[in-house]
This record gives C-alpha cells, structure tokens and sequence, in this order.
C-alpha cells in the first residue's frame, strides 16, 4: 500500500510541468468568440464553470444494481431462470448486489477573481452483497461424487457523515482548490469466514451446511440506538472524526482545453468504537431425492443463531484514497464540453486488506445560452465510479435563482449487464442564488 501511495502522489506532481509546457490560452484560436474570451477569461482555467455568484443546494444520489440480471430478465409473461447458462456467463467473481445512497446539502460563493468557498456536508453510504460463482456452477453443471463444492458468501457496507470547506482561487493561469473535510463513520458491517459448503457421496444423499460470523460496528451502542438515545448519540458524535484532504490544480492547456489534477488523500482515520457480533450456521441433509416428494425418508433442516455479543471496541476506518486526472474540451465554444476522468481508488487504505481500483468517466454536454445565461443543458456521460459501472442521461434547467439537474443512469457491476439495465440509479440537484 506504502508503494501504491507513493507512486500515486509522484504521478500527481510529475504531471504539473506537463501543464505549463502548453502555449499559452490567448493563442488558441478555439470556438470562443473575442467577447466570450474576455466575458469568461476568470472561468476558462476551471471544467465546471459556476453559474451563480452564490448558490445553496441539495443532492439526492441512489442506485442500486446487480450484475447479471437484466430487465428483459425480470419483464417477461414467463420467467424462465437457466442455471446452465448463469453458470456460463456470470463472473469470476460470482453475483454481486450492490446499493449506494448518497444526499447532500451545499453552499457555493464563487467570484469573479476566481475565488471560491463551498461549504458540504452529506452522507455517503454504499453496501454489497456477493455470493459465490460455485453456487451457480453446481446449479448449472451439477458436481462429481464425492468431491465438495465450496461458495463464498460476503455482505459489506459503509456509511458515514462528513462536513468539508472548500478554498479555491487562481494563481496566475492555474486555479488550486483545497478541501479539508471531516468524517464520522457511522456503521460499517462486514462478514467474515462466509461459506457454504455442497457435498454428496452418491446419487441420493445430499448435505449443505452455510456458516458466516457477521459484525456490526458503530458509533453508538446498539441498545441505545434502538431506544433513539438523543443524549448519546450526541455524546458519542463528539469523538471518532477522521480527517481526509481534497486537492486539485485545473491549468488551460489551451483555450478550448482545460487539464485537472486531483486527489483525496486519507490523514486521520476515523474510528468506531461499539461492535455487536454474532454467529450463524444453517445445515440441510436429505437421505433421499425422493424425499422432496414423497415426504418419506430422513430429511433435516437445521438453523442455528447466536445472541448478538454487545462490546466495546476500536476500528478505525478511511475514506477509500483517490487520485486522478480530468480534461473538458470545448472545441465549438463554451456551448458543447467534451470531458474525460481516468483516476485510481484504494479502499481500506493503509491495512492488509487494502483493496485497489481503477475509475474512469466519458461525457458529453451541450448547453443552450441566451446572453450569456446557460439555461438549458443535456448531458450523457459513461463510466465506473466506486466499481459501479453507470450510464447517464441528464437534463438541466436554470432560471437564475432557481436549477434543477435530473438524471437517470443505467448501473451494473459489470460493464455489459450495465449496459442491459441490470441496475437502476437516479440523482436530483436543486439550487437556489443569484
């Protein structure tokens, strides 16, 4: 991980002289008339150009998905599930589920010098559940005698609160944005030792056992949480903040192209202190497949939970460690953004079971503008974020004081059921200011 994080900042900074080795912005000839060279001159060295001098807003951000089945799978008069063909095509890494919720509230002054101050605090949440590729293999395929058949199991999940400022302002024909942010970690659950286990030892007896031990870590006791403890809650969110930083360099490469840098790179971990565990195992043993039918025979279903063990705890936790690189293009003018992200992502950074991965995104946006005033824009964008894969259709509406940006997206975690609506995901963005 030490190594990761290192080369990751080296490429960060090696790529700033990259910047400044292009010719400078006013020689471009690009689609930008004389007057909007002058009128945006203080916004050309950003890729999100602001609309409003100041501005307050909300964001809703959800999708959920999987990564096999598709909505031509599920709309049908007849559902017909082949586990053969499951077998054949689903991943190595077996079906996943995948959820992420993610609202916000934020704050905006942006200046014509190009200073800017954002104020953002929200919730970030996302869950996973996985099971084995062997469950579909042995549905499919069937099994050879006496030779057991082994499928993983696996749900994890994290949410966390977080308040960050934002400090951005241009230095000669680079804009530098800063931003510290705060986090608490609120749950996060995980299992471990997960497995269920197929055996038979000949053409009639048959036995499955499932095992997993499953923890729940938080920032407060469980009991006091399920009593709705205001006096706890609020003396227990006074300690375990983590502390991660923003940055990012945006330069003009030329007139009609803009480079970013960024990163999010984890100081303080945060920490969650209350753990509740418990263990369960489940066991299914059939003498007979005639069994099933018949109601002869020995048959056993056996389920067996523990009590939740309630202890204090220390587990300290990161917010996943991004770096990457970002260009918007406007060859036509300022009316038509072409725009590219290719970044890097490690989650549980700084521990053994760190966990790499690569993110990248694709849109294109058109705007309408009357007097300089953008009101109307459509956006399409493809790419994966946080290992989701997600296609997006957007629409913007701005009436000065009040924008609205909706969107609906395709999701998956893999890219081709994503592309056959395998998952869903929708985001709203209202703002207000002038």
């Amino acid at each position: 991980m030490k190594r990761i994080t290192i080369l990751c900042i080296a490429l960060f900074f090696s790529a700033i002289p990259c910047f400044s080795q292009s010719d400078s912005p006013q020689d471009d000839p690009s689609g930008f008339s004389e007057i909007e060279k002058k009128r945006e001159n203080n916004f050309v060295k950003r890729i999100e150009m602001p609309h409003r001098f100041f501005e307050m807003g909300w964001t809703v951000d959800f999708d959920i998905s999987n990564n096999y089945f598709n909505i031509k799978d599920i709309f049908k008069e007849h559902i017909v599930i082949d586990f053969t063909e499951i077998a054949k095509n689903i991943s190595k890494a077996g079906f996943l589920v995948n959820v992420n919720v993610s609202p916000s509230f934020f704050i905006n002054l942006n200046l014509k010098n190009g200073f800017h101050f954002n104020i953002s605090t929200g919730i970030e949440s996302y869950g996973r559940v996985n099971i084995g590729k062997g469950l579909f293999d042995l549905l499919g395929n069937g099994k050879q005698l006496n030779k057991d058949v082994d499928i993983d199991l696996g749900i994890s999940g994290d949410v966390f609160a977080y308040i960050g400022t934002a400090f951005g302002l241009n230095i000669q024909d680079y804009h530098i944005e800063l931003m510290p942010s705060l986090y608490m970690p609120i749950f996060h659950v995980e299992t471990s030792n997960g497995k269920a286990t197929f055996s038979n030892n000949d053409d009639t007896f048959i036995n499955a056992t499932a095992s997993a031990t499953l923890a729940c870590y938080s920032f407060l006791d469980l009991e006091s949480f399920m009593k709705l403890d205001i006096d706890a809650m609020l003396e227990n969110l006074k300690k375990g903040w983590g502390f991660d930083l923003y940055s990012s360099i945006e330069h003009p490469i030329f007139r009609s192209l803009v480079g970013k840098l960024y990163s999010r790179f984890p100081i303080v971990p945060g920490q969650l202190n209350y753990v509740a565990k418990t263990e369960f195992a489940s066991e299914f043993e059939i003498e007979k497949l005639t069994s099933l039918f018949s109601g002869s025979g020995s048959i056993k279903n056996n389920f067996e939970s523990k009590d939740f063990e309630h202890e204090k705890t220390t587990f300290k936790i990161h917010r996943p460690f991004k770096i990457g690189t970002e260009v918007a293009w406007r060859p036509f003018g300022k009316w038509c953004v072409l725009d590219a992200m290719i970044g890097l992502g490690v989650k549980k950074p700084f521990t053994n079971d760190f966990h790499a991965f690569f993110e990248y995104n694709f849109s294109i946006s058109t705007d309408l503008f009357i007097k300089n005033w953008d009101m109307l824009g459509i956006k399409f964008s493809t790419g994966r974020i946080d290992e989701v894969f997600k296609h997006s259709l957007a629409v913007m509406i701005n009436l000065r004081a009040v924008e609205v940006n909706v969107g609906v997206s395709a999701v998956a975690g893999s890219f081709i059921p994503s592309v056959q609506l395998a998952g869903v995901g929708a985001y709203a963005t209202v703002c207000i200011g002038f």
